[in-house]
């Protein structure tokens, strides 16, 4: 109990603000495999969270430029990519690593700081990290997700390979 019989850090009675969720890091190593698609080595894709509600949190990563509305997975849960260069773009649209078109597979690495677009750090629970990629535009894309816990104590995931990826490991330190 804080001064005054209020809880502390609960924005009680002594005016003291209310604790913000612990801030942490996702690390997610993975590279990218084909769907089997007549582009492939080129292929487009996204990488991104999904709240415990299944509510879309933030884009970590796309490589897809224009080539984006393949992604029909990311584009049917991700705010809209009304505009290149960051015109008139959300912040979700500033905040990701994107690139065009990818030539080849390749390895990526991607650390996530556990805060939304707005700055703020997600509450803790169960996060979804969702994978796309297309190589083909008449098949559908290779879709896969895997979760992990947002808690007090670090956490480790490595789902057996599948297309979009192999060797995926994702990393979560509170």
């Amino acid at each position: 109990m804080g001064a005054g019989g209020a809880l502390a850090g609960t924005g009680g009675a002594t005016g003291t603000p209310p604790v913000m969720a612990a801030g942490g890091t996702l690390t997610i190593d993975f590279s990218t495999v084909s769907n089997g698609g007549r582009y492939s080595p080129r292929n487009v894709g996204a990488v991104w969270v999904v709240s415990p509600s299944g509510t879309f949190v933030k884009t970590l990563e796309r490589w897809a430029a224009a080539r984006a509305r393949y992604l029909a997975k990311w584009g049917s849960v991700a705010p809209p990519w009304s505009a290149f260069f960051g015109i008139g773009a959300p912040p979700d649209e500033l905040d990701a690593v994107s690139r065009a078109t990818l030539g080849s597979h390749k390895a990526h690495h991607l650390t996530w700081d556990l805060q939304d677009p707005a700055g703020m750090v997600v509450p803790d629970g169960m996060y979804t990290v969702w994978f796309e990629l297309a190589d083909d535009d008449n098949k559908p894309s290779a879709k896969a997700s895997a979760t992990f816990e947002k808690g007090p104590a670090p956490s480790s995931v490595s789902p057996p390979d599948m297309a979009p990826y192999t060797g995926l490991k994702m990393m979560y330190q509170p």
